[in-house]
């Protein structure tokens, strides 16, 4: 890159802040950024710039964690809510699995495929322990246990 020459911008900065925001969040997403919201139209997501002062009125946001299963598998990924957590994504070989508590006649597909990615013939997915990466205040993390 020569004198005076703009470095190019990662294209997740252009979306974040573009009417479109980020369709898709990733790890390296919320490696740049440890909390998530929804955009104006819920159809996609924006970091929440300053995660000191989380904003007010929104119900879901997303909050990178660090989780473990039963049997010692770990995973990175994200819960889902603000006091309480009804949803999670986990990063699985590169790929997202979202899972929704409210919405348990799906969780089994997607232990199959969790699964399936990691080349395992079963997981015991639950009770999954969770702790995020993002301090509250400046004395604890959020975690917790989550089950169907």
């Amino acid at each position: 890159m020569q004198q005076g020459e703009k470095r190019p911008r990662a294209s997740y900065v252009n979306q974040e802040r573009s009417a479109d925001m980020v369709k898709n969040l990733t790890k390296e997403l919320f490696d740049r950024h440890p909390v998530w919201k929804w955009d104006k139209t819920n159809e996609g997501h924006c970091p929440v710039e300053n995660p000191e002062t989380l904003p007010e009125g929104d119900p879901s946001l997303f909050f990178r964690a660090i989780f473990k299963t039963s049997d010692g598998e770990t995973f990175n990924g994200y819960v889902i809510g603000r006091e309480s957590f009804y949803a999670f994504g986990l990063f699985v070989e590169g790929k997202e699995i979202v899972l929704n508590l409210n919405l348990p006649e799906f969780i089994q597909e997607e232990i199959q495929e969790i699964c399936a990615l990691l080349g395992r013939q079963n997981l015991q997915l639950f009770p999954l322990h969770f702790q995020t990466q993002f301090r509250v205040d400046e004395k604890h993390e959020i975690q917790g246990t989550l089950s169907p």
